[in-house]
């Protein structure tokens, strides 16, 4: 035997250790999930290292005292779910663990001509901070497909009991959507948006902008200060559409982790502005109280507790959280809460098309949900971007540029001239997001209404690792004086 073929055998005997000695001790009995679960085990703990060479189906069946074709099988279903590749003759090798995408996103070298090499403009999570799916998504693979009748529930009952015990008010009816916008989008279309004034935060995600100008609706911006929408520029806006004569179907807010600002609101102020609902829409008036569409879109990894109008209107809020930035954007999932007449409508609409959410969804969010070590991990994400946000505040702070404290994944920067700071920090290699793409009714002229605008950047934290917060905060700065 040549050297190499000794160390390789070395290699592959060091791996058949690790699993033998994780494996239940003789007298168990070893089965299929046993296996599978043992090695996920080893490699999500890095236990099998990247590149290491695992024994082959031979000898582990063999060692095993198991058939060669449920090792085969194993390896082949841990192949598919990204953990392990199969080489030919040269073997099965364990994977990198590290997702390739980031390394796209973050170009290794910094230039003058646009290169992006910290990308602060997408609003969206860490993929590094996301926590995996591959394990959820071998379990499910060990049992038959739903099939039910096409009249049964839109949501699985132990998810609807899961989200029942951690809403932030009763739940009147309960449903799952296929994200925070398409719920936004149903519920408009249900409370007949279209000839209406919607009541929108300025600034507020673009997104909301373009669905409610698509339904056919009037966006109208309601100032924020740091505590969340004032009850001043609220009972303004509700004053202004008695007097000439508009109605207003919906009022959509961001109670925590606003977008962009990463304001929460208080429950005093969300008290305060539910009297002012109340008090301008008395029980038996003529005018039907608008609803009130609360999209809590960052979940978990806010450090806020979860707050609602529901608390104080129940009867009028519709209350929707998206698990895409704590559980995985492409999950496609949020829970949606509200009055029963709207819920129940909204499942009938979506009937009429998609259905509704597929349970195989549901069910591997539910898995997620209920497992102790994915909790963990999104704690941990959670204080990884409370961390990157604080220490960016306090660099901010000593370079003479003080913020709000904040909260979830973006910070509003205030800068005397947008344009000039997006392309001065382009050029450093940093890419933003103009403040003016958030605001409600803001024309060329970079002024809303009669009054100017103060120009901002949003910054996503996500995107920003704690080693460069050190030199990056200097460039804010000096993109702020632009």
């Amino acid at each position: 035997m040549d050297s190499t073929n000794a160390m390789r055998t070395q290699h592959d005997d060091c791996a058949l250790d690790t699993i033998l000695e994780a494996l239940p001790k003789s007298g168990a009995t070893i089965t299929s999930n046993t296996i599978k679960t043992t090695l996920i085990e080893l490699l999500e703990r890095q236990s099998l290292q990247t590149n290491q060479r695992m024994p082959t189906v031979r000898i582990l069946s063999s060692r095993l005292g198991v058939s060669y074709g449920m090792i085969s099988t194993i390896y082949h279903q841990l192949g598919v779910a990204g953990y392990l590749m199969m080489r030919g003759r040269r073997g099965t090798f364990v994977l990198s663990r590290n997702n390739d995408w980031t390394n796209l996103r973050q170009p290794s070298s910094n230039s003058e001509d646009g290169t992006v090499l910290q990308d602060l403009s997408l609003g969206t999570p860490d993929i590094s901070l996301l926590p995996g799916i591959n394990r959820f998504l071998i379990m499910q693979g060990q049992r038959t497909a739903y099939i039910g009748s096409y009249d049964e529930s839109s949501i699985l009952s132990p998810l609807a009991e899961l989200f029942r015990s951690n809403w932030p008010y009763p739940v009147q009816a309960l449903t799952v959507v296929s994200g925070a916008m398409d719920g936004i989008e149903r519920v408009l279309r249900i409370c007949e948006a279209e000839g209406s004034v919607i009541l929108l935060e300025n600034p507020t995600y673009p997104p909301i902008i373009h669905l409610v100008q698509q339904c056919g609706a009037t966006a109208v911006g309601i100032e924020m200060d740091e505590f969340g929408v004032t009850p001043s520029s609220l009972e303004s806006a509700i004053d202004d559409c008695h007097a000439q004569h508009r109605r207003i179907s919906a009022i959509i807010l961001q109670p925590r982790a606003q977008n962009p600002t990463g304001t929460t609101t208080t429950p005093e102020r969300l008290h305060r502005l539910a009297d002012v609902i109340m008090e301008r829409y008395p029980n038996g008036g003529k005018q039907r109280r608008p609803l009130i569409i609360e999209d809590d879109h960052s979940g978990s990894i806010s450090t806020a507790m979860a707050m609602s109008m529901g608390a104080f209107i129940p009867d009028e809020t519709v209350r929707i959280q998206s698990f895409s930035k704590t559980h995985g954007p492409d999950l496609r999932l949020a829970a949606l809460s509200g009055p029963e007449t709207i819920v129940e409508s909204l499942i009938r609409e979506r009937k009429l098309g998609v259905g509704w959410v597929s349970k195989l969804l549901q069910e591997l969010l539910y898995m997620m949900l209920a497992d102790s070590r994915t909790n963990a991990q999104i704690l941990r994400a959670r204080r990884e971007y409370e961390s990157r946000r604080s220490m960016l505040r306090d660099a901010l702070h000593r370079e003479g540029v003080d913020l709000p404290e904040g909260d979830g994944l973006n910070m509003w920067l205030p800068v005397h001239d947008e344009d000039a700071a997006f392309d001065y920090l382009l050029a450093k290699g940093i890419k933003v997001r103009r403040g003016s793409d958030f605001i409600v009714g803001r024309d060329s002229h970079g002024r809303h209404g009669s009054e100017a605008v103060p120009e901002h950047i949003r910054i996503t934290i996500a995107g920003i690792k704690a080693e460069q917060i050190a030199q990056t905060a200097p460039l804010l700065q000096e993109a702020a004086e632009q």
